[in-house]
């Protein structure tokens, strides 16, 4: 295994990443942040879609690509992305 590339994604620990159907990378982090990459072997740098003040702590994607988030104060989210 050869290490392809590395990106400063979040100024915290990251919780979880999903890909949808299209190749898109979510990210999220206790710094209560979500973060996608289109294309995500030759991006660096990832946009901010939602800020909040809760803990993102778990993401899923179904198959419609809607994005499910929890937060940690128990709260589960649908997002339109």
């Amino acid at each position: 295994m050869h290490l392809r590339r590395t990106s400063d994604a979040h100024d915290a620990h990251i919780y979880a990443m999903v890909m949808n159907s299209k190749g898109r990378l979510y990210t999220s982090s206790c710094d209560g942040t979500i973060k996608y990459w289109d294309n995500p072997s030759r991006c660096i740098n990832g946009k901010e879609i939602l800020s909040c003040t809760d803990e993102i702590e778990s993401m899923y994607i179904c198959s419609d690509d809607f994005l499910y988030t929890g937060d940690d104060k128990g709260v589960v989210s649908n997002n339109c992305i």
